[in-house]
């Protein structure tokens, strides 16, 4: 297998794909059905002199998070709304209904900025992990949703072990590109 690129193809004895929304794109020119989607997040930043509080508050999928430098995030909205990065003003209104309905005090901060990002999402809720079946040098390491910064140290390790066909820490069947279709199957 090699990967063809706008200057030319590239070989090596091993590829991963970790391309989180866009890993289901990159599987699908190989046949490979992987059922990774965007989830868009936004978030906002407030900035808030004096500190109103100091501890991270979370409910359900939203928090307030109030950092050192005086300015509080609040977030996060989760849509299904494709490659669609943006911003829009009644989520940018509701993440401030949130964050002012938890920390009324907020109310008074100045708004800085907002952001989105795309998250990838799979079906199931888990990551996919390991090797590909049906290709021999092919590794997926995708669809960890919200919690990939978090995930990443252990994947990074599960994955070194994979590719270098090492025992893994623990069973990747679980997390194979494959369990979609068993299911589907039962």
């Amino acid at each position: 297998m090699a990967l063809r690129t706008q200057n030319g193809s590239m070989t090596a004895g091993r590829f991963c794909v970790a391309a989180g929304p866009w890993s289901r794109t990159v599987l699908d020119s190989l046949g490979v059905q992987l059922s990774v989607h965007p989830v868009r997040g936004q978030i906002v930043l407030l900035s808030q002199l004096p500190r109103l509080f100091t501890r991270v508050l979370q409910v359900g999928p939203r928090y307030v998070v109030p950092r050192a430098d005086g300015r509080v995030l609040i977030g996060a909205t989760e849509e299904a709304v494709g490659f669609r990065k943006a911003n829009t003003a009644s989520a940018v209104r509701d993440l401030i209904a949130f964050g002012t309905s938890l920390v009324p005090g907020l109310s008074a901060a100045s708004f800085e900025r907002a952001w989105s990002g795309l998250r990838p999402g799979s079906a199931d809720g888990l990551p996919y992990l390991g090797q590909v079946n049906g290709h021999e040098n092919l590794f997926i390491a995708a669809g960890h949703f919200r919690s990939g910064l978090q995930m990443s140290p252990g994947t990074a390790r599960l994955m070194r072990q994979a590719l270098l066909d090492q025992e893994t820490d623990f069973e990747l069947e679980p997390f194979s590109c494959e369990r979609g279709r068993r299911a589907l199957s039962l």
